[in-house]
């Protein structure tokens, strides 16, 4: 999305905040991503395995089943928009913190003249 912004957005939002977005962005890719799949192929696996295992011994269960998964999935899409709405938070709240490291970074070489003339 912030790729195929046009000048307009780049000249409404802060330096700060467009750093942070890729910043959040790349740390997740780095850390987060292959554990997550890792850990979402094993609780699959999990899963499946116990399912199978109660439909082999009770045969009701996979009628209480449905209604479980109809359940899950009403939770799920709940769930969503909220966790969304709380990663734009989170990341509103650290923008102001690369906005001022971005402006340091940017007004080093005129703190340096500064100095140098006083």
């Amino acid at each position: 999305a912030v790729l195929g912004a046009g000048q307009a957005f780049f000249d409404a939002t802060a330096v700060g905040r467009i750093l942070n977005r890729f910043t959040r962005d790349t740390n997740t890719i780095d850390e987060q991503v292959g554990w997550t799949l890792f850990h979402s192929v094993l609780q699959l696996l999990e899963l499946l395995s116990m399912l199978g295992v109660l439909v082999l011994v009770t045969r009701t269960f996979a009628l209480a089943a449905l209604p479980l998964l109809l359940l899950f999935v009403q939770i799920g899409r709940a769930y969503r928009p909220a966790g969304r709405e709380l990663e734009r938070l989170v990341a509103v709240r650290n923008s102001p913190l690369f906005q001022l490291f971005t402006e340091a970074l940017h007004g080093a070489p005129l703190i340096r003249a500064a100095r140098l003339t006083s």
